[in-house]
């Protein structure tokens, strides 16, 4: 499941403050983005777990990712996506 350069994935699990925060920031910017909620599709984020810590949301844009949330990194992330 590997993304496209411009494809940005939200990695969620239900209950998560940061993983809503990361939903609304994204839908507040407009931005396309699929949602996989890693409790109802568990592979689908094993590799990135295996990577690192199970912490989420994970966001992915296009070879790159983001653990965790902040505005900041978010939009440094998407804006070097789209060059």
């Amino acid at each position: 499941m590997r993304p496209t350069l411009d494809e940005v994935i939200l990695y969620s699990v239900p209950g998560c403050e940061m993983c809503r925060q990361a939903r609304e920031y994204l839908l507040q910017r407009r931005v396309r983005f699929r949602e996989i909620n890693v409790l109802v599709h568990p592979k689908a984020v094993l590799e990135f777990v295996s990577l690192c810590c199970p912490v989420f949301p994970i966001i992915v844009v296009g070879d790159k990712f983001l653990v965790g949330f902040s505005r900041a990194q978010l939009l440094r992330l998407l804006r070097v996506s789209r060059r």
